[in-house]
């Protein structure tokens, strides 16, 4: 469709030259075609939001090695497929030196699909069969590149692909056959497809000899590591009872016919994914680190997967009726102890799909990188073209920055409602052994004077350069502390964007900076403990190193 409107166009201006420029001329429209192609392959890479209007795209053009796609062939008993009933996949490059034990394992977003035909159409899409896959560059946090990605550059990095339209949460056992096309059929079983990569990776990658692994996710993916992070911890340390894919036989679509086997014990280090009808996996995972000498250290983030629950300026709950309409489509797994708390699970199960409703409850630390003025959430579940059409809006919803004053402090509430819901993880308080207050100053001295100089906005609700929380009252030895701290990090702009992770801007002089730290800064700064990091910025238009536009 693209090609029919936008070719005939350039060949037309062309018949009006000479015939030497006419080849110019159409060479620059071949040139222009190809650098929009190669933005949109970027941009799936990092969002891919193929069936809404916003395709964000904030990075820069970056010229780097193509990471090849692998295939998962073990798919846990048929049950790991992607929406066309393709195997799962991922892409992965492994690390070096001090960071060969180390690992980032990401989970790639691209919205979600809500009915039958849609998810069809994704079908036929990377975002929907691993037969379209191809390799992709890496950058943002999967970077090979130091200037780009600091901390995590010498990481074994992984992308799983995002294929099955859910966030990775799918769980209807038997397909479903799209009307109108005799034959063909949907597999909704994307809650299968981590479990399956992890089983990869645990088997193939020596993931077992892991000392530290970071499991995030970006947009719909971010949302995806969320809901998995507790199951993906306890597997990685040995736990056995995981607290997410509860019993969803109550609102499956159809009966689920018997289960295939799952893969032998023998060639399996994870347990296989539960079908729609089994109250939690099959068996406990074996050990993940039997090769180190201390269980990992294993936590989550989410970058721009915080999606909120809220009204429109009309009144309407926009959001609500999507993620509705995709909890009965496949059946999602939810969070268990969320899904406890409902009166009635059945009717109300879509709650459990919003973050605010279930992240209080997680075991593992988190880190919430997100932007306080979300311009997929602005645009797609807050000012939506439905409610507003006047010129005014219009311009709101392109940039804020052309947004008029007097319409700019309806966004500030959408702000304030974000903040008011990430509470409970900001007050949460857990012990912890921490550098004294001494040995914290001079390591902050010794890490400021690195540092180098730049713009940055200030953490106003508790952004801190160096540790905080409530001492002790006593040293321990070795000069550490016991303190009352956050085990959360909290990375929250004010930029009218919506991820960062997957971008150049992750770090850089193209990316948000919050007291002079990048995402990239405050990601590390969090996971490797140097420091609690819970910073908040201003409201919109204060910070100067926000990227222009989503």
């Amino acid at each position: 469709m693209f090609r029919n409107a936008v070719f005939p166009a350039f060949q037309s201006a062309a018949s009006r030259v000479r015939p030497f420029t006419r080849q110019i001329a159409l060479a620059v429209a071949f040139l222009f075609v190809g650098v929009l192609f190669s933005s949109t392959r970027r941009a799936d890479l990092a969002s891919s939001f193929p069936f809404s209007k916003w395709l964000p795209f904030t990075g820069a053009a970056i010229t780097g090695p193509k990471i090849p796609v692998t295939i998962v062939n073990d798919t846990l008993g048929g049950f790991a497929v992607c929406l066309d009933g393709s195997p799962p996949a991922f892409n992965f490059q492994a690390g070096r030196g001090d960071g060969a034990s180390k690992w980032v394992i990401f989970l790639q977003g691209g919205a979600w699909c809500y009915s039958v035909d849609n998810c069809y159409s994704r079908s036929l899409t990377s975002l929907g069969s691993s037969r379209k896959m191809r390799p992709l560059e890496f950058i943002g946090i999967l970077s090979p590149e130091p200037r780009i990605n600091p901390e995590f550059f010498t990481w074994n990095r992984v992308l799983v692909r995002y294929c099955d339209g859910a966030s990775f949460s799918g769980n209807v056992d038997s397909p479903i056959q799209v009307p109108g096309r005799n034959g063909t059929f949907l597999f909704f079983r994307g809650s299968h497809i981590v479990p399956a990569v992890l089983n990869h990776l645990l088997q193939h990658h020596n993931l077992r000899a892991a000392s530290h692994v970071l499991f995030g996710g970006g947009s719909a993916g971010a949302l995806a590591a969320f809901l998995h992070c507790d199951w993906f911890a306890k597997t990685l340390l040995q736990e056995s009872q995981p607290t997410i894919f509860p019993s969803s036989s109550a609102s499956a679509p159809a009966a689920a016919p018997p289960a295939a086997a799952p893969p032998a014990a023998a060639s399996s280090a994870v347990a296989a994914a539960p079908s729609p009808s089994s109250s939690s996996f099959s068996s406990a995972p074996t050990s993940a680190s039997s090769s180190s000498s201390s269980p990992p250290v294993v936590k989550c983030m989410g970058d721009a997967g915080m999606f909120l629950d809220a009204k429109d300026m009309g009144g309407h709950y926009q959001l609500r009726e999507r993620f509705s309409a995709l909890v009965r489509l496949q059946n999602v797994s939810v969070h268990e102890g969320c899904l406890e708390r409902l009166p009635n699970q059945t009717a109300e199960r879509w709650k459990c799909f919003f973050p605010e409703n279930y992240l209080p409850l997680l075991q593992t630390p988190l880190f919430i990188g997100n932007t306080l003025y979300d311009c997929w959430q602005i645009n797609n579940s807050f000012a939506v073209d439905a409610s507003f059409h006047s010129k005014d809006w219009d311009l709101c919803r392109r940039s804020l920055r052309e947004c008029p004053s007097t319409l700019l402090e309806k966004f500030h509430t959408y702000r304030a409602e974000m903040l008011t819901k990430l509470q409970p993880l900001m007050q949460a308080r857990v012990l912890a052994l921490v550098p004294s207050l001494q040995q914290a100053g001079q390591e902050r001295g010794l890490e400021q004077g690195r540092q180098e100089s730049g713009s940055g906005s200030r953490g106003i609700e508790g952004g801190l350069q160096g540790v905080g929380g409530v001492r002790g009252e006593e040293e321990t030895q070795g000069g550490l502390v016991a303190e009352q701290r956050c085990p959360h990090g909290f990375f929250l702009t004010s930029c009218h964007t919506h991820t960062t992770a997957l971008y150049e801007s992750w770090h850089g002089a193209r990316g948000p900076t919050l007291s002079n730290q990048s995402m990239a800064q405050a990601v590390a700064n969090w996971f490797l403990e140097r420091q609690e990091v819970r910073l908040v910025d201003e409201i919109f238009g204060r910070n100067p190193t926000c990227p222009s536009s989503c």
